[in-house]
């Protein structure tokens, strides 16, 4: 058996100081004897060798004469190793356990008499307890007077990916497919039958071909993150912000972040910047020339800019997500109703009656459309329980309780106001009224909101606070759909991308193209100034030049800021794209770099250029769309079609 995490450091070396007596090791596991305690299928990773004498030496050598023994979770439900040692050392250790909520009465006995103190409830791992079992496995241990140890990564609010219909052969990167993997071996293992699917949808929605919880994704990226930190290629600064820059003509020199949490103030002097941030926080601290809101079409060409001039209100608008479980019919878990609940249900208003446009991720077609709660009706794909479901019961064998779903819905998308160049305390009112927006919803759904039949109201659903993280159950941060967005050397325009344009199979082509992406222009209005509208668009590239600033020299675009329009922001915002847009500008970095030149000097020099495209498809980045050529053909066939398609010097 291979390890593949690191084993812990073998040297021992008192502490400079000694323990005080009765010292407690509160967290530790043993991993050894594996023959005789087989580790279980299905785990997320193999430990090495941690031995019980190498804990007890350990132990010998800080002072510590007690300890907590928390039981692995590569063992499963299997107890038998955390047992038997509490049994060798009986009364010095107290056990953790990993128990299923229908675990036999007299096994949970014997682990109590074997020395077991607590049960362990983890979301990280897919073969162990999880949060979800909460309630279940508490009324199981309370008689014996357990308690319970729960260990929730912190949670992003990433859970579900809209992608584009070809994303299970063709259209994201290597990386990106990894991550899509991972988080179906997530739950493969307690997913039964259904989990051996290749395309598993844990959610089974019909949004997206992949939803997940929050902390799944976090655990994937964290693990993804985590030999770069160990190898000390990376240092990641938690919940800190961006709050100041210097500059010196037209170089960023100096980057100023406050902590969140302390207040603590980092001075950051970096070479190059990547703003990946989900407002473009870094583009007005440096004075980076950029965009805000709708251009009209006299600066952009588009037919669905603004007819008469810019309107830089005009943001699409974010929402706070939530989720619920489905629970039985007859129980009533009904949220109290929030402050501007009246005005908030006329004024977005709260409804299942949603305007489409063809092409759209809802249809084929375009008109008003009736959802209910449950049902699936005429001319839908499902109902909105099935829209962003993240966790379906009936495909987990017996592991899931309860459906999980999210809600990210037009009814609590909120649109009153931007939060992009406004003063803090007017965008700490637009968040709040955000919120409100977003309970108000629920509570619609829970009373008033056509369900299923004639039947109003949905009571049986409940708030799921921990999905989030969060008291309140919203998500901690909003789904932010633009973003404030670099003047860059290259533009990306609706007419260079929409299928009412474009009457190839593809789209406009970008000889210093860094990636692809396909989705809908998916347009969430601001109100009733914002005049675009959703529709399809062909498979279109990334160009280099809309990561590049028009005159900042070391700040490259990595997210929802790059070089887009209102309206084509629509389509790059979407999950695989920005993921493609991050992954570009991190390689664009490191060769620009390496190279010692500016990252503009990487488009403008063919060479350069053809270098970078070339790492690019290395690393497996598709440059152009080319569906169905296989994994031994992809480089060959890209850089023959970038060859073929693109002309010396020929740049957008």
């Amino acid at each position: 058996m291979a390890a593949d995490v690191l084993p812990p450091d073998a040297r021992l070396r008192a502490p400079k100081r000694p323990l005080p007596r009765g010292a407690v090791d509160c967290h530790a596991h043993i991993f050894d004897r594996f023959k005789r305690y087989p580790l279980a299928g299905g785990r997320s990773y193999s430990p090495p060798l941690c031995s019980r004498e190498a804990w007890l030496g350990l132990h010998a050598s800080l002072g510590v004469e007690r300890g907590v023994q928390v039981h692995g979770s590569p063992y499963g439900f299997d107890n038998s190793i955390t047992l038997d040692f509490l049994e060798e050392h009986r009364g010095r250790f107290a056990g953790v356990a990993a128990i299923h909520p229908e675990i036999p009465e007299n096994e949970l006995r014997k682990l109590d008499a074997g020395g077991f103190r607590a049960a362990r409830l983890m979301d990280q791992f897919p073969n162990g307890a999880t949060t979800a079992m909460l309630e279940d496995i508490a009324r199981r241990v309370a008689p014996l007077g357990w308690h319970i140890e729960i260990n929730i990564a912190k949670c992003a609010d990433w859970v579900a990916l809209d992608e584009h219909e070809h994303i299970e052969a063709f259209g994201g990167t290597a990386s990106y497919y990894w991550l899509r993997a991972m988080l179906r071996d997530h739950y493969r293992s307690r997913a039964g039958e259904a989990g051996r699917r290749p395309d598993f949808n844990p959610g089974g929605c019909w949004v997206t071909r992949l939803a997940f919880e929050p902390r799944a994704a976090l655990g994937v990226i964290e693990r993804m993150l985590q030999p770069h930190v160990e190898a000390g290629r990376l240092a990641i600064h938690r919940r800190m912000k961006a709050v100041a820059a210097a500059t010196e003509g037209d170089r960023i020199t100096a980057v100023v972040a406050m902590g969140l949490e302390d207040g603590r103030m980092v001075r950051f002097r970096p070479d190059l910047v990547i703003d990946a941030t989900e407002l473009g926080d870094l583009l007005p601290l440096c004075g980076a020339e950029h965009v805000v809101g709708a251009e009209s079409v006299a600066q952009t060409g588009e037919k669905q800019a603004q007819p008469v001039g810019a309107k830089p209100h005009c943001v699409q608008s974010f929402t706070y997500t939530f989720a619920c479980e489905r629970r039985g019919d007859g129980e009533s878990h009904v949220i109290p109703r929030p402050e501007k609940y009246e005005h908030y249900r006329s004024a977005q208003p709260y409804s299942l009656r949603i305007e489409v446009h063809g092409g759209e991720i809802y249809g084929a077609t375009s008109g008003w459309l009736e959802y209910r709660m449950y049902d699936t009706m005429p001319g839908t794909k499902g109902g909105l329980w099935t829209y962003r479901r993240l966790l379906d019961q009936a495909s987990f064998a017996g592991t899931v309780n309860h459906d999980l779903t999210l809600f990210n819905w037009p009814g609590n998308d909120y649109r009153d106001r931007s939060i992009l160049d406004c003063p803090p305390n007017e965008a700490a009112r637009a968040l709040q009224d955000a919120k409100r927006v977003s309970l108000g919803f629920l509570h619609w759904l829970q009373t008033d909101a056509p369900a299923t039949g004639a039947r109003l109201g949905a009571p049986e659903i409940r708030l799921r606070p921990d999905v989030m993280g969060t008291a309140d159950g919203l998500s901690k941060h909003p789904y932010i759909r633009e973003s404030r967005r670099i003047q860059a050397r290259k533009t990306i325009v609706e007419q260079e991308v929409s299928a009412n344009d474009q009457t190839g199979t593809r789209a406009a082509h970008f000889a210093d193209s860094v990636g692809v992406g396909w989705y809908p222009i998916d347009i969430h209005r601001s109100g009733p100034d914002d005049v675009g509208a959703s529709c399809r668009t062909k498979p279109f590239q990334i160009p280099l030049g809309a990561l590049l600033p028009v005159r900042v020299t070391n700040l490259i675009a990595g997210g929802k800021c790059l070089g887009t329009t209102h309206i084509t922001n629509g389509c790059y915002r979407l999950h695989p794209v920005e993921w493609n847009v991050g992954e570009a500008a991190g390689a664009l970095a490191a060769f620009a770099l390496e190279e010692r030149v500016a990252p503009a000097t990487v488009r403008e020099r063919a060479d350069l250029l053809e270098r970078f495209q070339r790492r690019l498809l290395g690393e497996g980045v598709p440059l152009a769309w080319l569906v169905g050529v296989g994994d031994a053909n992809f480089v060959s066939s890209q850089i023959e079609f970038m060859m073929r398609n693109s002309r010396e010097g020929a740049l957008p």
